[in-house]
């Protein structure tokens, strides 16, 4: 019925030429894990797909809007870097069963929003380990984005010829006065909200803005270890390829 009811307020509007969807991993793979491949799920998706381009509507396809299977986030979830390898054989999944029809993929849709759910009680799952989970969920998640951008550059891109991008998002913090203070808190702000995300993937440098760095702090709480790992050289550049 939501099929339906989706095709239909489509076909309404003459101007719509593009439909943007997420999947659900837990329909496609409800373990997390490729030993459990849901076909009803795999069909339905295919239905919609099938449907859209009937209609000339191209599918534009987000991988991830903050479901993660259960299963998963009993092994702790995205700050636990074992998600990556999760992350990179469902999107396996997805090439192989749409990708010869979707030209246009989505790998996290604001990740900024559910790795807050690793430092807060007000987002799911609801982890509040702040200053660390959400670190951590961040490095596992441009992670997972990089090594999936690099599956379909090295694996698909030349028989499906698509393109995968992520979703970045920012609340916009604003200065509260006109000072030099105020300013640089704003953008200190804006950095640790999308810069966190956006300067390993898109700066000329890569890598994370310096200001986000906690390595100084960690130490001075007595940690043997920064609460934001670092990418090695290499991972700088592996990252900062994925345009």
């Amino acid at each position: 019925m939501l099929l339906s009811l989706v095709i239909y307020a489509l076909r309404c509007n003459e101007q719509a030429n593009a439909y943007r969807f997420s999947l659900s991993w837990s329909r496609v793979l409800p373990t997390g894990d490729v030993d459990a491949i849901n076909q009803p799920g795999i069909d339905y998706y295919n239905n919609l797909i099938n449907e859209l381009l009937a209609d000339g509507i191209q599918p534009l396809v987000t991988m991830y809007h903050f479901d993660l299977p259960q299963a998963l986030q009993y092994l702790g979830g995205w700050p636990n870097e074992l998600m990556a390898d999760y992350f990179v054989e469902y999107a396996r999944v997805l090439f192989e069963n749409f990708g010869d029809r979707v030209k246009w993929w989505i790998t996290f849709n604001e990740p900024a929003v559910f790795a807050n759910g690793y430092a807060s009680v007000g987002f799911a799952p609801s982890q509040n380990a702040f200053g660390i989970g959400d670190y951590l969920s961040t490095h596992t998640v441009i992670k997972a984005h990089a090594r999936v951008w690099h599956l379909y550059d090295e694996q698909y891109r030349a028989t499906q010829n698509g393109s995968v991008g992520i979703t970045l998002n920012m609340g916009g913090p604003e200065p509260a006065s006109n000072s030099t203070e105020d300013a640089e808190a704003s953008e200190r702000g804006r950095q640790f909200q999308v810069g966190i995300f956006a300067h390993p993937i898109f700066s000329a440098e890569g890598d994370y803005p310096a200001v986000v760095r906690v390595d100084a702090n960690s130490a001075a709480e007595g940690r043997p270890r920064s609460r934001l790992p670092s990418f090695t050289q290499e991972e700088v550049k592996y990252i900062r390829e994925c345009l």
